[in-house]
């Protein structure tokens, strides 16, 4: 199983609320157990960006309000609070997150302190 896969398996889990089956999962594949374990950590961290994503914290968005008025920021904070935007900004985060080895977007949609945590992903998913 390759790390393209493994971060595939941990997306599609999440999305359906099944993550915790996978270590299971996990055990039943070709896998050695090390690389089970950092699998495990990276799912960790990719769950931690998937449960806690709001996208008016995001780099992207405070770049867009930055040095604007309180009632723009205020309506701009309206408008993603909508359950459509909120659903379309969350499926930008999988697909940034599934392309987590080959693309920088995933900066611009978590807030500047989830960074260190993109790094540490980036570092997994290179020793799987």
């Amino acid at each position: 199983m390759n790390s393209q896969k493994i971060v595939n398996l941990i997306l599609s889990l999440l999305k359906v609320g099944d993550s915790k089956i996978l270590p299971s999962i996990l055990s039943q594949t070709e896998l050695e157990p090390d690389a089970q374990h950092r699998a495990l950590q990276l799912a960790h961290i990719l769950s931690g960006f998937y449960h806690t994503f709001d996208y008016t914290l995001s780099l992207e968005f405070q770049e867009k309000v930055q040095d604007k008025s309180d009632g723009y920021i205020k309506l701009c904070k309206k408008i993603h609070a909508d359950v459509m935007k909120q659903k379309i900004k969350q499926e930008e985060l999988i697909v940034a997150l599934r392309n987590l080895h080959q693309s920088t977007k995933i900066y611009q949609l978590v807030p500047k302190e989830q960074h260190p945590q993109i790094d540490k992903a980036k570092a997994l998913l290179n020793t799987l």
